[in-house]
């Protein structure tokens, strides 16, 4: 499992854009256009879930969460990569006294981009990340992922959540440069 010192590692050349680490331990790097968006971050890695917290997100919705995404959750609670590039979803969570960071720069909502799916999605699936063109990620029953573009098709597979979160960051970070 890719973990949170090594994501930030290889993320690490964009802190020279910027870098801010909040009270709720979220870590904000790089804003790419300081003077027409100084609050838009390029890259947004949100604090671990504990296991309590994870196991009452699943009792919340009902849902039981795959093993490699309760890791991916102790890890992170969420990553935005690349901009808009690449969204892993955890849980929103505000609390009383929150700085206007910390309630702007919250992972994408589990429950709600589920409930934006459309059409049937097979029980042996769990979605839980997205691309911006549309392509949504899938764990299977054997946990392998699997990506599907908006039409329904095939469009990926990886062996593990490991093997595609490796090959998204390779990918992203040979489109974008520093």
């Amino acid at each position: 499992m890719l973990d949170r010192p090594t994501l930030l590692s290889k993320l690490s050349v964009w802190k020279t854009k910027g870098y801010k680490k909040l009270r709720n331990g979220t870590e904000l790097i790089a804003i790419l256009d300081p003077v027409n968006m100084p609050d838009y971050w390029f890259h947004a890695i949100y604090a671990p879930l504990t296991q309590g917290e994870i196991d009452e997100f699943q009792k919340e919705l009902e849902l039981h969460f795959p093993k490699p995404y309760q890791k991916l959750l102790l890890q992170f609670n969420g990553i935005r990569l690349f901009g808009l590039e690449l969204f892993i979803f955890g849980k929103e969570q505000f609390t009383k006294n929150m700085s206007y960071d910390e309630q702007t720069n919250q992972p994408k909502d589990l429950e709600d981009e589920r409930s934006c799916l459309i059409g049937d999605i097979p029980n042996d699936l769990f979605y839980f990340a997205r691309r911006r063109e549309d392509t949504f990620f899938f764990l299977n029953s054997q946990e392998k992922v699997l990506g599907v573009d908006n039409e329904g098709y095939l469009v990926g597979e990886w062996h593990n959540i490991d093997e595609w979160f490796k090959a998204q960051i390779l990918e992203l970070n040979n489109k974008h440069t520093v």
